[in-house]
């Protein structure tokens, strides 16, 4: 199963979305890529979540010989906080428990796709793992 596959079931599970109901799967997939791709970057993305006390999840979502440690809805909005999720929900038309729920089930998955190898991208690298991403996303909106 490929990655966008497998995070478009994660998005559709997280929202309770219908098959036909993939407006809201590829609004949660892009407020993730704009959380990333953001001023912000992986990096203080990252920093906040292990702030927030999701150090050992983290660094399993980023090294390349663990399985992802699973996070909560409860430990996302705790870690990256009301605002962040605001805005997700605001991105997306989720309501605040579905955004939650979809960036716990899609940050781990996209870190670690991002992440390859173990290691965090920068700069360009991040940006042309993030362009890549898009491209598949909009590969897989028109293929519907």
């Amino acid at each position: 199963m490929g990655f966008l596959h497998q995070a478009g079931e994660q998005a559709k599970a997280a929202t309770g979305a219908q098959p036909a109901d993939t407006a809201s799967q590829s609004a949660l997939l892009n407020s993730v890529i704009r959380m990333i791709g953001g001023s912000a970057g992986l990096t203080p993305l990252l920093q906040k979540l292990n702030k927030g006390g999701l150090e050992e999840q983290v660094s399993s979502w980023i090294a390349s010989d663990q399985k992802n440690k699973p996070v909560s809805a409860d430990q996302i909005r705790h870690a990256l906080g009301d605002d962040t999720i605001a805005d997700v929900v605001q991105q997306t038309g989720l309501t605040p428990e579905n955004a939650a729920s979809g960036l716990a089930r899609l940050l781990p998955e996209v870190i670690h796709q991002l992440t390859s190898y173990g290691l965090v991208p920068q700069g360009p690298m991040l940006q042309q793992g993030l362009d890549l991403l898009k491209g598949r996303l909009s590969g897989s909106a028109e293929q519907r």
